[in-house]
């Protein structure tokens, strides 16, 4: 599972090697059941925010793992 993997709080994201040169990623957001839908959709809200692709946290992160495959 390591290092493909990343579980978060809110979402589940997979890195899956195409190449020495590109790296597919794939991100799910938890969507909890026996909820009120307004949780789970602050849940994306904030997912979308942080690692949406304007998002803060996965600019960083898509960053370091293009320099780590170098």
């Amino acid at each position: 599972v390591f290092p493909n993997l990343c579980l978060t709080r809110h979402s589940l994201r997979v890195l899956r090697p195409i190449s020495a040169e590109e790296t597919e990623v794939t991100q799910k957001v938890v969507e909890l059941p026996d909820v009120p839908d307004d949780l789970n959709r602050r849940n994306m809200a904030r997912v979308t925010r942080t690692d949406g692709p304007a998002g803060h946290r996965s600019q960083d992160e898509f960053e370091m793992l293009e320099r780590s495959q170098h």
